[in-house]
């Protein structure tokens, strides 16, 4: 990305973040043996929580107004 381009500041604070984020990610092969059990499966469930964080983000989201969520979403790439 070009230093000038509008969006530079935005791209290098994502950047940052993904590379913290991607310390505390779920193991990919647990990921990968998760998507051929349930191509596998004749009734998939339509969503599939997994991951490190799955429990806590899920709590979140179910117990906070759609306001509250999308204000901590915001904070967490901003």
């Amino acid at each position: 990305m070009h230093s000038n381009s509008p969006y530079a500041a935005f791209v290098s604070r994502m950047e940052e973040k993904a590379a913290k984020w991607t310390d505390r990610a779920g193991d990919p092969q647990e990921v990968a043996d998760r998507i051929v059990s349930l191509l596998a499966d004749p009734e998939p469930p339509a969503r599939v929580p997994i991951g490190p964080t799955t429990g806590w983000r899920r709590a979140l989201r179910w117990g906070l107004p759609d306001a509250a969520w999308e204000r901590l979403m915001r904070r967490a790439i901003a």
